[in-house]
């Protein structure tokens, strides 16, 4: 049988002989030790263009012949519309017409960019100035380059009806269809 000494001296002989083996292999590959590596990592995303109408609805109610009216004090409320996508998009704007004896273009029936909290000064190339409502099938510029960020993705269509002096009574109705492309 083996002395409790002795079994004591074997166990403090095996922690001496690994404790000094692995001090010998760190100290070894010490010189090896150089730095820090990098890499490259990439990613492609893919481009979004979605546009949704916040407010799709302008109802100017009843005007008179001859009768203006605007949404520039939002009284009726302008279009309001948000880039949903994934990247700058330019808006395009075409219309049914919307008084007989005033088919489109015309003065009678007019757009331009509106700004709102998010982006109070519409992006150069858009339609500062009113314009006249194109036909359908005919796109003009509303919206040159509007953001994606959420802090910056929205914006309004303002819209402006002269009633000629001449139209027919009744209730008027014209389809505005907005385009999103992707900006260049």
């Amino acid at each position: 049988m083996i002395n409790n000494n002795i079994l004591a001296a074997l166990v403090v002989v095996a922690i001496l002989i690994s404790v000094v083996g692995t001090s010998l292999v760190f100290m070894s590959n010490y010189g090896n030790i150089r730095g820090y590596a990098t890499g490259i990592t990439n990613l492609d995303i893919e481009s979004e263009t979605t546009l949704t109408m916040v407010r799709s609805t302008v109802s100017f109610g009843t005007l008179s012949l001859g009768g203006t009216e605007d949404t520039t004090d939002n009284n009726p409320a302008p279009f309001l519309m948000r880039n949903d996508g994934s990247v700058l998009v330019r808006i395009t704007v075409e219309a049914t017409d919307l008084f007989i004896k005033a088919p489109n273009p015309s003065s009678n029936y007019q757009f331009m960019c509106g700004g709102t909290l998010e982006v109070p000064i519409c992006p150069l190339g858009s339609a500062l100035v009113w314009t006249n409502m194109p036909t359908t099938g005919s796109l003009v510029p509303l919206i040159s380059r509007l953001g994606f960020a959420d802090d910056h993705d929205e914006i309004e269509a303002e819209i402006s009806v002269t009633v000629p002096g001449d139209e027919p009574a009744g209730s008027k109705t014209s389809i505005v269809t907005f385009t999103a492309t992707e900006a260049i």
